[in-house]
């Protein structure tokens, strides 16, 4: 998250210090206030997916992807960069072969994006894979009213850097995520 306070410390991975508890792996508790702490003294928050405590099945995995959604409706961040282990969104699974990465993807107020995305999931993914993702992605766009774009790209890249610190992806580096034009 981007949250625009200017210059910032250093990270600081809060997770163990704030709240989160779900129903049915849905967010129905968020005690973010550490975060925001966190952020008024300039630090960075460092977020992942952790355990939750779950009302309905005691437990569960709750996805970095999820929380960064809730944290986005509480800060309106100028930005969501999620950085993952391939260039960005493809049109279909990247190792598949002619897998193309698709450079932009609009997104239409009924939640559907063009050009459409093809995903899979493997099967030990607890946190729902690239399809979690992306919907991580539409809702955080529509509920913005595309006010907040959301990028993705390589971990450890010139583009990850680039998509951090400005907001910017060259061609070929990764995908932006924005509301489609009325």
């Amino acid at each position: 998250l981007d949250h625009g306070r200017g210059q910032h410390k250093s990270l600081v991975r809060p997770a163990a210090l704030w709240s989160l508890a779900t129903a049915g792996r849905k967010v129905s508790q968020a005690g973010i206030a550490a975060i925001r702490d966190a952020l008024d003294v300039g630090y960075v928050p460092v977020v992942h997916g952790d355990c939750a405590p779950d009302s309905e099945q005691h437990c569960c995995i709750l996805s970095g992807d999820t929380i960064v959604e809730v944290l986005s409706r509480e800060f309106s961040p100028r930005r969501v960069v999620f950085l993952t282990d391939v260039d960005g969104i493809y049109d279909r699974p990247p190792d598949t072969p002619g897998a193309r990465l698709v450079s932009s993807i609009s997104i239409h107020p009924d939640g559907s994006m063009d050009p459409p995305v093809l995903t899979s999931s493997l099967p030990h993914d607890t946190t729902g894979g690239v399809s979690l993702k992306l919907q991580a992605a539409v809702n955080i766009v529509l509920q913005s009213t595309g006010a907040i774009p959301v990028l993705i790209c390589k971990l450890d890249s010139d583009a990850a850097d680039r998509a951090c610190l400005t907001g910017e992806l060259g061609a070929g580096e990764g995908t932006r995520l924005s509301l489609a034009a009325a």
